[in-house]
């Protein structure tokens, strides 16, 4: 899933957003071993992250 330990990104770094980590923490073994945690947490970023698009879009239409 990830490369060398480093977080995978789900936007290109062009994007106008900070890099969305898939993993929250320190340990990106913390996803594998609490994967109820990290459900919440991708959830959780993805609204987060629908309300940066729908904001951006608006300012940038």
């Amino acid at each position: 899933m990830h490369q060398s330990g480093r977080p995978v990104s789900l936007l290109p770094h062009t994007q106008p957003f900070p890099v969305i980590q898939l993993w929250v923490g320190p340990d990106p073994m913390d996803a594998i071993s609490r994967p109820d945690v990290a459900l919440k947490a991708s959830y959780h970023m993805s609204k987060q992250l629908g309300k940066k698009l729908s904001s951006w879009l608006s300012v940038n239409s």
